[in-house]
């Protein structure tokens, strides 16, 4: 899970559910995206940019990425 996006998310948006609204992503496909299981579409990645800045986005997907190989690796 990458707790930091999750975390970012409620720290702007009170919740996700709220955040997946005001982005325009599916409540599920947010989900999964915070858990590691999915990537960002291109749009929805925009929107995460738009609201958290480009910067942010990387490192936070980055984190999420590495978290992904690391568990596929055990």
């Amino acid at each position: 899970m990458n707790v930091e996006l999750k975390v970012e998310l409620i720290r702007r948006f009170g919740s996700q559910i709220v955040a997946s609204k005001r982005l325009g992503i599916r409540e599920s496909k947010l989900s999964y995206i915070v858990q590691g299981h999915a990537e960002p579409s291109a749009q929805e990645r925009k929107a995460l940019e738009k609201t958290l800045g480009r910067d942010r986005v990387a490192e936070l997907l980055k984190d999420s990425a590495e978290s992904s190989e690391q568990a596929g690796a055990s």
